[in-house]
């Protein structure tokens, strides 16, 4: 299982998992999303990889504060196993720590 940043290389199979959680989307929207707000910085999309798959995705925004370090928000986060999200957590936990965040918040529908 591999966990790594998005890129628009993996399109095609963000969009597999996507329809496949019931999301509509279409491949130029995410080319879109991935080459402008998402390559940036503060922004960031996960995926969890397994043979090739994607199993799982988490979506990451890093906000400034006005005290202390930035506000990590995940404002989107799945995956098919417990496996998936434990890699995706494990690797966001590390980013906030490299970064380093101040807090973490995850958004909830």
């Amino acid at each position: 299982m591999e966990v790594r940043k998005a890129t628009y290389h993996d399109v095609p199979f963000i969009k597999l998992y996507l329809v496949a959680q019931g999301f509509s989307t279409s491949n130029s929207r995410l080319v879109e999303q991935l080459t402008g707000p998402f390559a940036q910085p503060e922004q960031q999309v996960l995926i969890c990889l397994e043979q090739e798959s994607v199993t799982g995705l988490a979506v990451l925004h890093w906000l400034p504060q006005l005290v202390g370090g930035p506000l990590l928000v995940i404002s989107f986060q799945a995956g098919g196993s417990d496996s998936t999200l434990r890699a995706l957590d494990l690797e966001i936990s590390r980013l906030a720590r490299d970064r380093p965040a101040d807090r973490i918040h995850q958004l909830r529908s």
